[in-house]
């Protein structure tokens, strides 16, 4: 039997100066998605209820869902895993699933997230723990080091031999590292 784990994060926002365009955004979403969108915001029900549908929908493909639970910056999200027969089975199951997220959360998501990000004075708070955690993970960084030089640390430490060092840090301060969808373009 061929089995395959998969993991059903909502979107991840990736911090604006520039906002996000929920209008264009609801109007290229699917028709669930876009009622929940007409507003402009996404309260927490909404959302809770948009990680719901799309369980439901993983659920109803044939993968085993687990529980609903929280990750950073408020978000939900849920683990799935697939077993069947074949890798084939497998993969055509695993690729109805990540539909779901199409069909009931990927722009709810983008816009839940964005909503929920850091503000720069949260974020400057946070700072110094995050210095601090890199460092003692062993860490070679200063003290004084700004957002920017933070960021850049961890990307150039993220796949080189301090993995570690990074990656425990990023697992703590997750929404420290979250940026807005509008910077990603």
């Amino acid at each position: 039997m061929a089995a395959l784990a998969a993991f059903g994060l909502t979107s991840c926002a990736t911090a604006a100066e520039q906002s996000l365009d929920v209008g264009a955004l609801a109007e290229s979403a699917s028709a669930f998605q876009a009622e929940i969108l007409q507003d402009g915001v996404v309260d927490p029900a909404e959302y809770e209820r948009a990680v719901l549908a799309k369980r439901q929908c993983v659920t109803d493909t044939g993968a085993t869902v687990s529980d609903v639970y929280p990750v950073a910056a408020r978000q939900l999200t849920f683990d799935w895993e697939v077993e069947a027969e074949t890798e084939e089975e497998v993969v055509a199951i695993n690729n109805e699933a990540a539909a779901c997220d199409e069909e009931f959360l990927s722009a709810v998501g983008v816009v839940w997230a964005e909503q929920n990000l850091l503000s720069t004075e949260d974020r400057e708070k946070l700072r110094p723990e995050v210095i601090s955690c890199l460092q003692e993970n062993g860490g070679q960084i200063s003290p004084g080091a700004t957002y920017d030089e933070i960021v850049k640390y961890v990307s150039e430490n993220i796949d080189a031999d301090g993995r570690e060092i990074t990656s425990s840090c990023l697992s703590e301060f997750p929404e420290y590292f979250m940026i807005s969808v509008t910077n990603a373009r």
